[in-house]
């Protein structure tokens, strides 16, 4: 028998709705606030409320929690790692092959480490996978237009820091001529 609902997949680069997955689900209950869709979804007798911002665009971002890594600290080994992302380790090397930017060096022992900006990285891989709902592919996407933005921000703070340099280069020469 098959289902009288319509729905539609989501494209590989789309994130996966919260709607969508909860369709999933055969008993649903849905209530509207404000700003927010409140769905209540009934499965073995537990009850689950996820809390949605419908107002949310496709590259309007939920915040990141805060990464804390240890001061200091240059190299982490993948249990370590693990646990800070808050994913087993067979998911962080299967996001190694995935992602390329993710490149552990190998210790003479043959365990994986990971430095500071892999692990970095895996937070925010996280973050777009299983906070953001990013399917693999449209994680990378994301990624890389991060890492866009990143870049042309870093470049608008040069450009800006320069001008403020030559500011004070000119307001030193004022100065001095007195």
């Amino acid at each position: 028998m098959s289902d009288s609902r319509d729905f539609e997949l989501p494209k590989p680069t789309e994130k996966l709705s919260h709607k969508f997955i909860l369709d999933s689900f055969h008993e649903e209950q849905k209530t509207e606030t404000e700003g927010e869709l409140a769905e209540t979804t009934q499965k073995c007798g537990t009850q689950v409320e996820l809390p949605i911002d419908i107002e949310q665009g496709p590259h309007e971002s939920i915040p990141m929690e805060e990464l804390k890594l240890e001061n200091g600290k240059k190299y982490f080994r993948i249990g370590e790692v693990s646990h800070l992302i808050g994913v087993e380790s067979y998911v962080l090397r299967y996001w190694e092959s995935e992602f390329s930017v993710v490149r552990p060096t190998k210790a003479s022992s043959g365990h994986r480490v990971y430095s500071r900006k892999d692990v970095e990285t895996l937070h925010v891989i996280r973050h777009l996978l299983h906070i953001e709902k990013y399917s693999i592919k449209g994680a990378k996407k994301r990624f890389n237009e991060r890492k866009k933005e990143v870049k042309e921000s870093h470049q608008i703070s040069k450009q800006h820091l320069k001008a403020i340099s030559s500011e004070i280069k000119e307001l030193i020469q004022l100065i001095k001529a007195y």
